[in-house]
């Protein structure tokens, strides 16, 4: 049976798909904080959130999930609905549901509330 793609490309290929997840995070955190503050408490706040220590140790599910995080809180605090369900959606696709049982309760709060 011939394989399709060999071990060292899949292992970049996983690389990658957890870097562009980092930016992605990295990008949610810096919209939402920069609703918050200056560009720099900004940028501190996104570089701070997607590179802590407890997503960089974890797997790749959990990385998933966390980068989606921020893009559900922007979406709850600009009211946009689209980019709420699609993050919503998404980060319940990412396969880590422990941090959706408590994003989801709260961002809805906040998106009723604010």
């Amino acid at each position: 049976m011939q394989s399709y793609i060999s071990l060292d490309k899949a292992w970049i290929l996983h690389s990658w798909t957890s870097v562009i997840h980092f930016l992605w995070g990295s990008i949610g955190a810096y919209l939402l904080f920069s609703d918050y503050g200056s560009d720099w408490i900004s940028f501190f706040g996104a570089i701070t959130f997607s590179y802590m220590g407890y997503s960089v140790k974890q797997n790749a599910p959990i990385i998933y999930t966390l980068a989606w995080a921020p893009w559900l809180l922007y979406a709850a605090n600009t009211h946009q609905a689209g980019l709420f369900g699609l993050s919503l959606g998404m980060g319940i696709l990412a396969g880590y549901w422990p941090v959706w049982i408590t994003m989801v309760p709260f961002s809805c709060l906040y998106w009723l509330c604010h």
